[in-house]
């Protein structure tokens, strides 16, 4: 199934967009000061700092993902100043019915409530837009702010097991936690502002 996932996504506080090679700059001095706290539970953040060519090859992967629509990796930007805040993403690892939403953020701006604005929006893009079964969030049990997000959201945590975790797939404990569609009316998603929407592309090859 190609997922026609909008590139620009946009809420109250924050657009959610595909990268672009303007953002090279930005991406590596706030993911290279964020490094070491990262790590803790990010694998892919070990191998940081990275070569200038190395970021701007993996800013064209996720530009060609997004273009083939085989996996949706957005730049995290505060929508009044365009400031770069972090990352986030429709990853579709679990399949063509789902979604598994991946997020970071600055030190500097948690607590604010950004992420779970993020993941909001992203919910019901997936869940409302695009009839998605469901969506999910994995996420490391000793990760007290990221495990927040999916409880206060009204995500159902459905399993803790070791698991392939990430774009690596690296083997890690994990706590797995859905919002199905079904679910979505009653849940602290449904009563979120609506997000504005680039106008979704037709698909591949179509008049």
């Amino acid at each position: 199934m190609a997922h026609p996932v909008p590139r620009r996504i946009d809420t109250e506080r924050l657009t959610l967009r595909c990268y672009e090679p303007t953002d090279l700059a930005a991406m590596s001095d706030v993911i290279t000061a964020e490094r070491d706290r990262l790590a803790v539970f990010m694998p892919w953040a070990r191998a940081e700092p990275i070569t200038a060519r190395a970021r701007a090859e993996l800013v064209a992967t996720f530009v060609r993902e997004f273009e083939t629509r085989e996996n949706f990796t957005f730049g995290m930007f505060d929508r009044e100043t365009g400031e770069y805040v972090g990352g986030t993403g429709m990853h579709t690892r679990l399949g063509p019915d789902a979604f598994e939403i991946g997020y970071w953020i600055r030190a500097d701006r948690e607590g604010q409530g950004l992420v779970s604005e993020a993941v909001a929006a992203q919910a019901r893009v997936a869940l409302e837009t695009l009839e998605a079964d469901w969506v999910e969030i994995r996420c490391d049990p000793a990760n007290a702010r990221s495990r927040r997000v999916p409880e206060s959201l009204g995500f159902t945590l459905v399993d803790t097991r070791v698991d392939e975790c990430g774009a690596d797939q690296h083997r890690e404990l994990v706590e797995i936690w859905q919002l199905r569609r079904e679910d979505l009316p009653g849940s602290p998603v449904a009563a979120t502002a609506t997000p504005t929407l680039e106008p979704l592309e037709r698909e591949p090859g179509l008049a």
